[in-house]
């Protein structure tokens, strides 16, 4: 989580309720990446993990994107060649 959104989130819990509500209603996932324990618990004492309840949660940036690549069936083509 970047770092201005994990100051929002426990500055302004209110505005980060408000920005996860209305980016829902647009049908805009959330994926967190590398969430640590702290962060979680600070989620959990503001009672907003009810609101990420359709989040997805990656112990990794790699496995979020992989994820987020595989929901939206990209086809990326073929790899390109080392030949020169």
């Amino acid at each position: 989580m970047s770092s201005i959104l994990n100051q929002a989130m426990f500055e302004y819990p209110a505005g980060i309720d408000w920005l996860i509500r209305k980016l829902g209603a647009r049908g805009i996932e959330l994926r967190f990446a590398e969430l640590k324990d702290p962060v979680r618990d600070k989620l959990r004492r503001f009672e907003m993990m009810d609101l990420l309840q359709n989040a997805q949660f990656h112990p990794t940036i790699g496995s979020a994107v992989d994820d987020h690549l595989g929901d939206q069936a990209v086809d990326t083509g073929p790899a390109p060649s080392n030949k020169t």
